[in-house]
């Protein structure tokens, strides 16, 4: 990890704290993008505070870094949990939330989160 995603990893996790909910939803999302195998360690916490977030389109970014976390490290995202999470989501009371209640009936991991990551982008 370069001394600048070092220097990065701590401000984002702080930003997921902020309590303007775009703030977490952009930090998580960029935290995300950050397609680095190691910061995906610094990413964990954050990712799970926001899967649980109060604000519903925080949560829905949230979800769409599941997806991205499981392309960098599968492993991870099943071991951290965070599938039961994302299957948690799909009957959030929220309907931005919800129109991925679709993918309720489905097994196959890979499919639900390419189920999650198509309807997120709606």
């Amino acid at each position: 990890m370069t001394r600048l995603e070092s220097l990065a990893c701590p401000i984002f996790a702080q930003d997921c704290e902020d309590p303007n909910p775009l703030i977490r939803a952009l930090a998580v999302r960029t935290m995300g993008c950050i397609r680095v195998d190691k910061i995906t360690e610094y990413l964990c916490e954050p990712l799970r505070k926001c899967l649980k977030d109060e604000d519903p389109y925080v949560r829905k970014t949230a979800a769409v870094c599941v997806a991205k976390l499981y392309d960098i490290n599968a492993a991870l995202v099943e071991d951290q949990g965070f599938l039961d999470q994302l299957k948690d989501l799909l009957s959030d009371s929220n309907p931005m939330v919800c129109k991925l209640s679709q993918c309720q009936n489905l097994n196959n991991t890979i499919d639900v989160l390419k189920c999650y990551s198509i309807y997120t982008h709606i």
